[in-house]
């Protein structure tokens, strides 16, 4: 029975958030891949995606990278959307961040973008800078560098907005490096890059002299 599987697989999740044993997570991993192999995809096609973001979930959380990018993938397949934003921008988050470290950078910039956009409709100013950071760096690993420049300067000027100065410290570094990667390159597009990055460069640390970096503040939920 494909429900009773489900729920062992659920109970099996629950033991393991309480106890911390993810003895727990891959005992319900194998529940959940039970039930989707018995569920009636055509009758009750919102429950198969279900099952495939706990799939994907679990395997993320045992850092089984590439394994959850399958399942995330196969969760997209189904076109079937999501009844809270929270639920569905923690699934574009994993999303982009299982496509980064399976070698899809270009597949993990969208879904971070999508994650970003709903943190931004909820005004989570630390979940938009972590994204506009998990962006930057997908752009980075593309050779993409003028584009990076700008979503680590985003970053970098809403650290300073929560205080995260660990933050702000990291992304004046990476920032720093991609200015050098592209004064690196060679031809009239990349010197216009070049000086549009510089200018934004220029214009985070001056506000950062100006205003100094503020009191960190409770992220908002």
């Amino acid at each position: 029975n494909v429900f009773f599987h489900q729920t062992l697989g659920w109970v099996f999740e629950q033991n393991e958030m309480l106890n911390h044993e993810s003895d727990y997570l891959e005992k319900s991993l194998l529940e959940y891949q039970m039930a989707l192999a018995l569920n009636d995809d055509a009758s009750n096609p919102d429950n198969r995606a279900n099952l495939l973001l706990n799939l994907g979930n679990g395997n993320y959380l045992l850092k089984n990278f590439q394994t959850a990018h399958h399942y995330y993938k196969e969760r997209e397949k189904t076109k079937i959307g999501f009844d809270n934003a929270s639920r569905e921008a923690v699934y574009r988050q994993r999303f982009g961040e299982t496509a980064f470290k399976s070698g899809y950078p270009e597949d993990a910039v969208r879904h971070f973008q999508k994650a970003l956009k709903i943190y931004s409709d909820k005004n989570i100013k630390e979940r938009v800078a972590e994204m506009n950071d998990r962006i930057a760096l997908a752009y980075q690993d593309q050779g993409q560098y003028a584009k990076a420049v700008t979503h680590f300067t985003a970053a970098l000027e809403l650290n300073h907005d929560v205080g995260n100065a660990d933050s702000i410290a990291r992304a004046l570094r990476n920032i720093a490096n991609n200015l050098f990667w592209l004064s690196q390159s060679k031809g009239r597009d990349d010197s216009k890059s070049l000086r549009q990055a510089l200018n934004l460069y220029f214009q985070a640390v001056d506000n950062l002299e100006k205003f100094g970096v503020k009191r960190k503040t409770k992220e908002k939920t």
